[in-house]
């Protein structure tokens, strides 16, 4: 029941992180004008307005994760026979919380008060910390449920199923694994990372470098907007470097969902190339920040996957 409830927010939260990937594509921000909850007056969109519909569906989905977030935190807060090994459950759920208040009103402040500057950069920054903690609450439970049923088992003292002989050599690999520090610095790193190219678009940085004429400008200054994007640029090369060595350092159990997060970076630059030669194309930026965000979830998730099967905090 906890598992489910922890998928179901999951999917809820990056359903909600995609619908505000959208909003930005579509720029349908300001479609229901600044009186939230309202949209133009009304409780209800202009069904005929594809922006409104856009903008409208995102504050409700946003609105409806706060319940689907407290019922799963509510369900591991009470959950008495908790295990050892998850035992940092109440805390992750607690935050998750906490996080959602805070992404609730810094959304609502943004809407309210006409985008201020900074508070855009600030949205990313709390909802991809939220995505973190609800991927992370999902990942313990995931992994342990997964061990649960991996766990080496004798029937009458034989060794000799195949299945058995199998995931025993699982389970012994994965005790005698020591992971490196390697994946709590590509995360934070990843993260500082996409906070930067969120602050690089909002701010209009990019617009300003490219030559373009965004319609809000925050900075304007064009050697800053170099001095950015060189560091975006080499902190993405970075990062690869980063995984690549992550990826040497682990062991056989670990490298799969390390070769996911090697390709979806290799993706990320690929669209970001392309978003940069279509001239900040909506739909190519729209893309590359979706894909950031998928990575971030796989790169918490592989983090929490190393850390419990290899026996980390236990």
């Amino acid at each position: 029941m906890r598992l489910v409830a922890t998928t179901v927010s999951m999917i809820w939260t990056f359903v909600v992180l995609f619908m505000g990937v959208l909003v930005v594509a579509t720029d349908s921000g300001r479609a229901c004008g600044f009186d939230w909850p309202y949209c133009q007056g009304s409780l209800f969109p202009n069904v005929h307005d594809v922006q409104q519909v856009i903008e409208y569906t995102h504050r409700l989905l946003t609105g409806l994760l706060g319940f689907v977030i407290l019922g799963s935190a509510l369900l591991i807060l009470f959950w008495r026979d908790r295990p050892t090994a998850l035992r940092h459950t109440r805390t992750l759920a607690v935050m998750s919380v906490v996080l959602l208040v805070a992404q609730a009103l810094i959304g609502g402040l943004n809407v309210l008060l006409g985008t201020p500057k900074g508070f855009t950069t600030l949205d990313v920054m709390v909802s991809s910390l939220l995505w973190i903690s609800v991927v992370t609450l999902w990942g313990k439970l995931y992994v342990s449920r997964y061990n649960a049923t991996r766990t080496p088992v004798r029937v009458q003292g034989s060794t000799s199923s195949k299945v058995q002989l199998e995931n025993m050599k699982a389970h012994t690999n994965a005790s005698t694994y020591k992971p490196t520090r390697l994946g709590q610095a590509f995360l934070i790193f990843f993260f500082g990372d996409l906070l930067l190219g969120a602050f690089f678009k909002h701010s209009a940085l990019a617009e300003v470098l490219f030559g373009l004429n965004p319609e809000r400008v925050w900075l304007t200054s064009l050697r800053l907007g170099e001095a950015v994007y060189v560091v975006h640029g080499v902190w993405g090369v970075t990062l690869f470097l980063m995984v690549i060595a992550w990826w040497v350092k682990s062991n056989t159990t670990m490298r799969p969902v390390l070769n996911v997060i090697i390709l979806l970076l290799i993706l990320e630059t690929i669209v970001g190339m392309g978003a940069v030669a279509s001239g900040l194309g909506v739909w190519m930026v729209a893309f590359h920040t979706l894909l950031a965000t998928i990575t971030l979830g796989v790169s918490t998730f592989a983090l929490v996957y190393e850390d419990e099967m290899k026996g980390v905090r236990r």
